[in-house]
């Protein structure tokens, strides 16, 4: 069905048609910071595009041959989802020298950067073309350039968080390398489909799982810092995307591992006898054990203390329990310097739950499209000789705050998750009831995800977390 509901873009005979792609209009490059994955907060300048419109686009070009065979021209129809539907809104004949318009559905931001060939919009739009072309059969550049004007623009610009690199409609869905399972996209999934850009929402990112791996060097010596870097999703490669309104109960709970310890001062005489012979060597250790046992025989050793270690070897003697029996003889127990210790981070853990009911067709097929990609994406994948199970897909998890600028500041940020469980309820309203064509009335999914590392006081001071955010 395409985007949105809108189908699939227009692709008549004889035409040369590029997959759908999204891209950013009316916005501007300027310099911002981000963090260096793998280190510490560390920050570089780069260049991005900021604010601007979401468009979506798709391509339709007609070769012009000479009489020899050759591609001499073409023209090419850029479309664009307006109103939920597909609709023309620019025309080159000329390679993307020049444009001209449907007023009606180019609008002023559309316009001007169709017409800056350095834009996002220009060079997406030039980079599918050309795709296509080269799909077609169409890879000479003397006659790709005769479509597409600047072979500089005929490969995909550099990716960047707010542009969407430009997604072949054909392959959605369709398997990378035979047996594999793995998909090149889930594409961009929403509902409702008409959700208001005012609305708050939530953004499940699908991405293809990185494993940590294992860093070399000598225990104590190596750097150790990127190995908690996770939560840093920048080069990972985006499947697809899934954007549904907040839902009702949202929490989050951090906790950390503490427990009960327990060391009497006979453990601590033995702990310390060993760390002697571990850091001193086995006679240092001895020495500590032999100072410990003289102190208990000496004739001024306190009473209590003597009378407990003999009891405690008199019990050894006959393998009994020394506390019992210390207990039972002279009503007492060896003091145990009971304390709370630290004994770990722990991961957390996040259950959505989500009610979807169709109010047409389309809505009907992208309700259908959300919970495939979230069963799919957490489904655990095997390679294509079958030998071995690959970890499946994980997901970046966001809040969003109406304009989708950045991550919502009052509600707490999730670091990347794995999908443990879904589970999908077909009959949400207690009796079975479906549409003409079978389609339940409603659905209802329950996701339980649990993030991949545990969460660090540094990461409350990471890049873009100010003093007045909730943070994680």
């Amino acid at each position: 069905m395409g985007l949105f509901g809108a189908g699939d873009p227009p692709c008549p005979a004889g035409t040369i048609c590029s997959g759908q792609a999204r891209t950013k209009v009316g916005g501007t490059v300027q310099e911002v910071q981000e963090t260096v994955p793998g280190t510490q907060g560390s920050t570089r300048t780069v260049k991005k595009l900021v604010d601007g419109t979401d468009i979506y686009h798709a391509t339709v070009t007609t070769p012009i041959q000479g009489a020899d065979g050759k591609i001499t021209g073409g023209k090419t129809e850029v479309y664009i989802i307006k109103d939920g539907s597909w609709q023309k809104a620019a025309t080159t004949t000329d390679g993307g020298q020049t444009y001209t318009y449907d007023d009606n559905v180019a609008g002023a931001a559309l316009k001007k950067d169709l017409n800056d060939k350095a834009s996002a919009i220009s060079k997406n739009t030039q980079a599918g073309t050309s795709k296509a072309l080269t799909k077609a059969g169409i890879t000479s550049p003397v006659e790709k350039k005769a479509i597409v004007d600047s072979l500089s623009n005929t490969t995909s610009p550099t990716p960047d968080p707010n542009d969407a690199t430009p997604v072949d409609a054909e392959k959605l869905g369709k398997k990378i390398g035979e047996g594999t399972g793995r998909t090149d996209s889930y594409g961009s999934l929403i509902y409702p489909l008409d959700i208001a850009n005012s609305q708050d929402k939530i953004r499940f990112t699908i991405l293809q799982y990185k494993p940590r791996g294992v860093k070399g060097g000598t225990f104590g010596t190596e750097d150790i810092s990127t190995l908690n870097a996770r939560s840093s999703t920048e080069g990972r490669k985006e499947l697809g995307t899934i954007t549904l309104p907040i839902p009702g109960g949202i929490s989050d709970t951090n906790t950390v591992g503490w427990g009960d310890d327990r060391m009497d001062p006979f453990k601590m005489a033995l702990a310390n006898a060993s760390l002697q012979a571990i850091m001193n060597g086995f006679t240092a250790g001895a020495s500590v054990v032999s100072t410990a046992a003289n102190r208990v025989t000496e004739p001024n050793t306190n009473a209590d203390t003597a009378g407990a270690a003999g009891t405690l070897l008199a019990s050894a003697a006959v393998q009994g329990d020394g506390g019992l029996l210390l207990s039972r003889t002279q009503g007492a127990v060896i003091n145990p310097n009971l304390e709370l210790l630290f004994s770990g981070p722990e991961l957390r853990s996040f259950n959505f739950t989500f009610k979807m009911s169709a109010r047409n067709k389309p809505e009907a097929d992208m309700i259908v499209k959300i919970i495939r990609a979230f069963k799919q994406a957490s489904a655990p994948q095997r390679t294509k000789s079958q030998l071995f199970v690959k970890a499946p897909n994980t997901f970046n998890i966001q809040y969003l705050h109406k304009t989708e600028k950045g991550g919502h500041t009052r509600i707490g940020r999730i670091k990347e998750c794995a999908l443990l469980s879904i589970n999908t309820n077909y009959t949400p309203e207690g009796q079975y009831a479906t549409y003409e064509d079978g389609t339940p009335i409603s659905y209802e999914i329950q996701l339980q995800f649990k993030e991949l590392e545990p969460i660090f006081n540094s990461d409350y001071e990471a890049q873009g977390i100010t003093r007045n955010d909730i943070g994680y």
